[in-house]
């Protein structure tokens, strides 16, 4: 910083370099009062003129890290591995820019660019603007305007492709050849369990007419962990058709653990007496909802939401489905039932418009 006294007064001077172009400048500010006190205030003037006027050197990739510091400390593994994956997708597509060029409408058009399907789009989108809003709340970023303007695209896919009707569900069980993937996938449709929560039970957690839900697996690290949220730490009720359903497991476990030697803890296990393959699972459920529906099934999560179509055809509250599966609000489960209940009032007015009371 120097001072330079010209034809129009003396000047507070000081040469900055723009990090993003490598080219330097010199910027200065007049001395209105050249004395101590005027002095002073022209260099704070400076200081906060060369301030504003750097670019801010953030890149997108250096929120990236921060953020999934932070997640380290506060989110489940499991829930790490699945943020980083979308984050890091997102920031393959727009590019490593800074943050100060970021915008949402070039954040939109990458992602259009993309080709990616509106649905995946979505994904994206939710956990970018999870990530901005964070960096702008620990003051990472000036404002948040690129997570405010940055909405959602249409989706067109109506949501019960995302679960099988009551129809479909049954079809789906008594096709399946195999007596244990026959009664999993018959439990997971009548108990509304994620898969993580049922391949986390151990026998003793299921007594008293009741399943007791507080505990997750993770099927990469191999560990228990909590259940999603505080509202997953939930009883489920057993009814009838389940109680049956869990009476068959029992008994095909009880077998097993005379042919392993062992007595595992576990409500449900391999032959080698390991908790359930969820990859194999997985595989299995696609599989056999291609051979026997022709459908094109993503996995267990799936038989989580049939539960809510078979409990709607049923007539049971929406509120009460909510409780069973452990959430206080869903848009998800709210559709679904919405969609079941509205095919049943269909269904009930075509028939009643085919009789004839005084013919």
């Amino acid at each position: 910083m120097w001072y330079a006294n010209k034809p129009n007064g003396t000047f507070v001077q000081e040469r900055v370099t723009d990090p993003l172009t490598g080219k330097s400048r010199i910027v200065s500010v007049k001395v209105i009062k050249d004395t101590a006190a005027g002095r002073k205030q022209a260099e704070k003037d400076l200081a906060e003129k060369i301030n504003k006027s750097k670019p801010d050197k953030k890149k997108l990739s250096d929120i990236m890290k921060l953020y999934f510091a932070d997640q380290e400390k506060t989110v489940r593994a499991s829930t790490l591995r699945r943020n980083m994956s979308l984050i890091e997708s997102v920031v393959s597509i727009t590019g490593d820019i800074y943050m100060s060029k970021l915008t949402a409408g070039y954040v939109r058009s990458k992602l259009i660019e993309s080709g990616k399907s509106s649905e995946t789009c979505n994904e994206y989108i939710k956990r970018f603007k999870a990530m901005i809003r964070w960096a702008y709340d620990n003051d990472l970023i000036p404002d948040k305007t690129v997570a405010d303007k940055l909405k959602l695209f249409k989706v067109d896919k109506e949501e019960d492709a995302r679960y099988f009707e009551g129809d479909q569900f049954r079809k789906l069980v008594n096709g399946i050849d195999d007596p244990f993937y026959k009664e999993v996938t018959r439990f997971l449709g009548l108990s509304g369990l994620r898969i993580g929560e049922f391949v986390a039970l151990d026998d003793t957690d299921i007594a008293a007419g009741y399943i007791k839900v507080y505990k997750t697996f993770d099927p990469v690290e191999k560990k228990i962990g909590p259940t999603k949220t505080t509202d997953s730490v939930r009883d489920v009720f057993i009814q009838p058709e389940l109680d049956e359903c869990i009476r068959k497991l029992r008994l095909m476990m009880k077998e097993r653990r005379l042919k392993i030697g062992k007595n595992v803890p576990y409500f449900v296990f391999s032959n080698r007496g390991e908790r359930l393959n969820y990859a194999t699972y997985q595989k299995f459920l696609k599989k056999k909802a291609k051979e026997i529906l022709d459908i094109d099934c993503d996995g267990p999560h799936w038989l989580r939401h049939t539960m809510t179509s078979l409990f709607a055809e049923a007539g049971i509250p929406l509120e009460t489905i909510s409780r069973r599966l452990g959430h206080a609000d869903s848009s998800i489960t709210r559709k679904i039932y919405l969609h079941t209940t509205e095919k049943m009032k269909d269904r009930d007015d075509e028939m009643v418009s085919k009789i004839r009371i005084m013919t």
